[in-house]
């Protein structure tokens, strides 16, 4: 259980899986938080606007006095709101008037004083106007100073001194659509209620910051471009909702858009029509093989923007055509936002659904803020109606485009991690074949007995730290031996012993069964000091006569996994075939040059011998010396005895020279009954003495051939390398010449070539 625990927790092939266990937690905890906002926006926003309304009912008498709307103009350029309450103005800027009549109670000296107020439309001009009382007219983008920072309505206090009926005459003018809806009420309640209405503004305000904050870090983190559509949607939201609640002209950084007048609050619609429209296009992804997500959103965020530039320059003549044109925007900016919303969603993208009726939901309130200005609905819907909407849309879409980065981050582990293993897989490749390139060089120039444990340890050396192993250790299992135990590095052989003799029954049993085992649990020896966590794995070998397993060790808790089992594995069976093959060829290079009949060099060998001891020479200056060595009246031997006598001499005569020669000499058959001798390290004086040595030593030999002695002796001649010398050209020739001597001099000699 602890073993699953561990690999559970810290091994990397399992982290994806926990990552996208994780990423499906939080997304359903932020779908869950999405939908509790939902449900709670609707409920708060009615409720904070719900309180007044209960007010007035406690206290209508008190607070609040009806007022009846009398229509002055004869052609009807303006009518009365559905519930009566409002004027629905004239949208192509002409002057509406209309008469308000209330009757104010008897004087209270404990009460607030009373004053009319007409919801804060935009207004180009709300003039007051009774008898011997005319205050200054007021204008939605022109604020006055009484106004504040920021005014939730148009308010004006009565005169003190009236009572009884009080008619007043209003005349107002709008290049917009726009219902104006006058109250009389006491200043306290009035104060009450843009409180409410402020704390309802500000909050949407707050909320559209923040989201534009978290669109700007988050563009900053991830770069990406829909961040930055998201964050052109964010500003722009913000812009409109100051300009349609009349705050932009009275914060002094935005107070010049007072001077475009409507232009101002068109532009600043089609910049949230445009934003939007890039915004869906970024999420829904550019789709190259569609060209209507390809092109078509695209062009209807540049044609909007282009719009919303001629309103700007006041290239667009007539306040209702303008009205007309920035409707048309909004449908358009609605219809190419949800088209890329429905594509995304069939592509079951995250919060697919969710965006799309965010946007069917912005489009509603859109239209009840229509209704609003028409007259149709009540006033808070058609004020902050699309301003909650652009919040709820703006909502859904950060938690959307954060979860499409965490998308973007499993996508990018994975790809992270496919080339982490892809690149090992590469390096575990290469350290393949430059181990069988290094262990076919190497194991050409070793001793056939040594070939198969210089393998092992060049392999393990290649392989701890391919592995990040600690060490590794081989143990060989030969039926009549003890155990044959191999630790790299050396230094923690006594360690790994203990280790090994602790949990020998085990480590022989999966060296018997052959059998790989990632997570091997071996205990601790007895005695041992307390060392940091270790986690070994056995892998099986086959080794010459008896069977193996490699014990790897690896300090910390990440166990092995199967491609480095694998690894280790080839590994092993690469030394294997290796140092089968190295014997093999070894075998057939020494077949190949040796002779035959004496079981010395053969000529080949021996010249390829005598070039390498004089380069070796010449390059570190040292004296070499050669002997050409011939057995006297060799011929004779043959037509006298046969030639199977004459094999029989040369057999005795390669083994006493052998016997007399050192371990660094070269001794090999030049040719039927001569023979080369190279002394490297020796100078003439010493090769005189060994040449005159050998030529005893066969003078002595006693060679039976059928009941027959068989006299040999044998003519040596003796070259010794002159220091310019590279090639033994020259030096063969004097030794030739010298042998040469020998025979024409008597025979069982030694000459020095001079």
């Amino acid at each position: 259980m602890r073993a699953t625990w561990r690999t559970w927790m810290l091994f990397p092939p399992r982290r994806e899986a926990v990552r996208e266990n994780e990423l499906g937690r939080i997304r359903q905890f932020m779908a869950g938080l999405l939908l509790l906002c939902m449900a709670a926006a609707p409920g708060v926003a009615t409720q904070a606007w719900a309180q007044p309304s209960a007010m007035e009912t406690a206290a209508a008498t008190a607070l609040q006095i009806p007022v009846r709307i009398e229509l002055l103009d004869g052609d009807l350029r303006a009518h009365l709101s559905v519930d009566g309450t409002g004027v629905v103005l004239p949208e192509d800027g002409r002057v509406a008037r209309f008469r308000l009549h209330f009757e104010l109670p008897a004087s209270n000296p404990d009460a607030s004083p009373w004053e009319l107020r007409f919801n804060r439309a935009g207004i180009d001009e709300l003039a007051l106007q009774a008898a011997g009382w005319r205050p200054p007219a007021q204008s939605y983008y022109r604020p006055l100073p009484h106004d504040g920072l920021l005014p939730m309505a148009f308010t004006q206090p009565l005169p003190g001194q009236w009572r009884g009926e009080v008619t007043v005459d209003v005349t107002a003018r709008s290049d917009q659509l726009a219902t104006l809806r006058p109250q009389v009420m006491r200043m306290a309640l009035g104060d009450e209620l843009d409180k409410q209405a402020l704390a309802v503004a500000v909050a949407l305000y707050a909320a559209i910051v923040v989201l534009a904050l978290v669109a700007l870090s988050l563009l900053f983190g991830a770069r990406e471009i829909a961040f930055l559509s998201f964050l052109c949607f964010m500003v722009a939201s913000l812009l409109l909702m100051l300009t349609m609640n009349g705050h932009a002209y009275t914060l002094p950084w935005l107070s010049g858009l007072g001077s475009l007048g409507a232009r101002g609050v068109n532009m600043s619609t089609l910049l949230v029509c445009a934003a939007g429209i890039a915004v869906a296009r970024d999420y829904a992804g550019r789709r190259p093989e569609n060209p209507w997500l390809r092109w078509l959103p695209s062009v209807g965020a540049m044609a909007i923007l282009s719009v919303a530039v001629a309103c700007l320059l006041g290239w667009i003549q007539g306040s209702l055509a303008a009205q007309q044109l920035v409707t048309a925007c909004w449908v358009v900016a609605a219809l190419l936002s949800i088209l890329a919303f429905v594509s995304a969603t069939l592509r079951k993208a995250w919060l697919g659904w969710p965006l799309l009726a965010a946007v069917l939901t912005l489009g509603a309130s859109g239209t009840l803020f229509e209704l609003s200005v028409r007259g149709m609905v009540g006033e808070f819907w058609g004020r902050f109606g699309y301003q909650i909407g652009l919040v709820f849309v703006g909502l859904v879409l950060v938690v959307a485009l954060i979860g499409r980065i965490a998308d973007f981050r499993i996508r990018h582990d994975r790809e992270r991690s496919a080339r982490r293993a892809s690149e090992s897989r590469l390096a575990q490749q290469e350290a393949y074949v430059s181990l069988t390139h290094q262990l076919r060089q190497h194991l050409a120039e070793v001793a056939p007995k040594d070939m198969e444990w210089t393998a092992i340890q060049m392999a393990m050396a290649r392989l701890i730290p391919l592995l990040h192993l600690n060490s590794a250790t081989i143990l060989l299992h030969r039926p009549g031996y003890d155990v044959i135990q191999i630790t790299e590095p050396v230094t923690q052989t006594s360690r790994l012993a203990a280790l090994v003799g602790a949990n020998a029954e085990t480590l022989r049993a999966i060296a018997q069964r052959q059998r790989t085992i990632a997570d091997l649990p071996l205990q601790p020896a007895a005695g041992a000091p307390a060392r940091a966590l270790q986690v070994y794995a056995a892998v099986p070998l086959v080794a010459s006569g008896g069977v193996g397993a490699a014990v790897l060790e690896r300090t910390g808790t990440r166990a092995f996994v199967d491609s480095e089992l694998a690894l280790a594995t080839r590994f092993g069976v690469l030394v294997q075939e290796l140092t089968a093959e190295a014997r093999a060829n070894q075998s057939l290079r020494r077949a190949a040059e040796l002779d035959v009949l004496t079981g010395i060099l053969n000529r080949n060998a021996i010249d390829a011998a005598l070039l390498r001891q004089f380069d070796a020479a010449f390059q570190k200056q040292q004296p070499l010396s050669l002997l050409f060595v011939d057995m006297d009246h060799f011929k004779s031997v043959n037509d006298g005895n046969g030639h199977a006598c004459g094999d029989h001499c040369l057999q005795h005569l390669a083994n006493a020279l052998r016997s007399e020669l050192g371990s660094s000499d070269v001794l090999g058959r030049y040719g039927g009954e001569e023979f080369m001798i190279v002394l490297p390290g020796q100078d003439d004086t010493r090769a005189l003495q060994v040449a005159e040595r050998l030529r005893a030593r066969v003078e002595s030999l006693r060679v039976q051939w059928q009941g027959q002695a068989v006299p040999l002796t044998v003519s040596i001649g003796v070259a010794a390398r002159l220091p310019p010398e590279q090639l033994p050209t020259a030096a063969l020739e004097r030794a030739d010449r010298a042998l040469y001597a020998a025979k024409h001099g008597g025979r069982n000699r030694v000459n020095l070539g001079q």
